[in-house]
């Protein structure tokens, strides 16, 4: 899962990156660019992973798509229900 996180602190020096998500604060390691205020995390594995926007456009793109495929296969269902019953 990836989401869009708001950069709590950074350290540029040591490479220390503090965010929140869901309400907790994560610390991991790595670069962000100082004046940058979100970050996109990926968390997979029980681990936390800096990611950028394209991977998580991405991501929105197929989970959204999943869903549609979702409702679109219950209204079919719904139909040949229906159609049976006639």
């Amino acid at each position: 899962m990836i989401k869009e996180c708001k950069i709590l602190y950074y350290n540029s020096f040591l490479k220390i990156l503090v965010f929140d998500y869901d309400g907790k604060h994560i610390q991991i390691s790595g670069t962000v660019h100082p004046d940058q205020e979100t970050v996109y995390i990926k968390y997979e594995n029980d681990k936390y992973k800096v990611s950028n926007k394209e991977e998580y456009n991405f991501f929105l793109r197929t989970t959204r798509k999943k869903r549609s495929e979702k409702k679109n296969f219950k209204k079919t269902d719904e139909v040949l229900l229906h159609d049976e019953s006639d």
